[in-house]
């Protein structure tokens, strides 16, 4: 059974980040993901320039456009906007950005295992509990603003065993960036305290009259469908 620091469950944005910071200090990483990378997550493919700064890796490769303006509308209806001299956003694919994120996150040294989902989760001697934001420990200012916490000190240095699709891993820390509602939310038993709903997602390519100035701006249409 191989043995890590740290196994990180899913690689989306959080889930790679993480792996990546911890290899580059030396940690034994696992990042684990059910899916084969490319894959498509429903999503509005924007990156503030505050979350490109925290990344502190070059997302350029994956930059699709650049965002200096915003338009609001109510019901496709009467409208304002908002145009800055300075970039609010990068628009990018969600395939394109998580791929190049776990891409970086091996470079640093994690094992990535694509194709590999995450089944059960044994902590022997932890209890696992949800802490509110003043229990939770200190924080300490790192690189670009990358927050790091202090890594727990089990009673067994091995004490989470992971069981996946391909196989069993232990490790000191298990990170779960699997989602509300992956596998390590439920043996946390953190339920989401928000109601579910449904994400749809589509991609069109610009017509060919849109002025090119349009295309630098973000549209945001309130009301015009229910629930929306």
């Amino acid at each position: 059974m191989a043995t890590y620091d740290a196994v990180v469950a899913g690689a989306g944005p959080a889930g790679s980040t993480a792996a990546r910071l911890l290899a580059e200090r030396g940690a034994s990483v696992l990042l684990l993901d059910k899916h084969r990378f490319p894959r498509d997550k429903p999503c509005g493919g924007g990156v503030t320039l505050r979350a490109a700064a925290v990344q502190d890796i070059d997302l350029l490769p994956v930059v699709e456009r650049t965002i200096y303006g915003a338009r609001f509308s109510l019901r496709l209806g009467d409208s304002f906007d908002r145009t800055y001299a300075k970039p609010l956003t990068y628009m990018t694919q969600r395939c394109r950005l998580d791929e190049h994120l776990a891409e970086k996150a091996a470079a640093a040294g994690a094992d990535f295992h694509q194709g590999e989902s995450l089944r059960s989760v044994q902590a022997d001697g932890l209890a696992v509990e949800q802490t509110p934001p003043s229990a939770r420990p200190e924080a300490l200012e790192g690189p670009s603003g990358v927050m790091k916490l202090p890594l727990p000190n089990p009673p067994n240095p091995t004490a989470i065993t992971i069981r996946t699709s391909h196989g069993t891993y232990s490790a000191r820390v298990l990170i779960g960036a699997d989602g509300a509602n992956g596998v390590t939310a439920r043996a946390a038993n953190l339920r989401p305290r928000f109601e579910e709903a449904v994400a749809l997602e589509g991609n069109l390519p610009f017509a060919p009259d849109i002025p090119e100035d349009w295309r630098e701006d973000v549209g945001i249409d309130l009301g015009g469908l229910a629930g929306g």
